[in-house]
């Protein structure tokens, strides 16, 4: 996770800067997505942001293994053998 963020140590905040002045850096921004319309808006979001930041964007879609089930059972139809 410090990778992902780094904020100043508590010395910077005590040397007078209070809690309201502590940033933010993101390095690397990861973006999960389904490439459905409403995931294209956060991946638009995503990208302006990396943009802004100068992070690395990495977009995330997972993809279900398929299995024995999502196969027909009828094998290969004749007109085509």
């Amino acid at each position: 996770m410090k990778d992902l963020i780094e904020t100043p140590t508590t010395s910077a905040v005590s040397a007078g800067q209070g809690a309201d002045a502590v940033k933010f850096s993101f390095r690397h921004i990861l973006a999960p997505t389904d490439f459905s319309p409403n995931s294209e808006k956060a991946m638009d979001c995503a990208v302006q942001l990396a943009r802004r930041l100068s992070a690395k964007l990495t977009l995330l879609h997972i993809i279900p293994e398929p299995s024995a089930p999502d196969y027909s059972i009828g094998g290969i139809p004749s007109e085509e053998i």
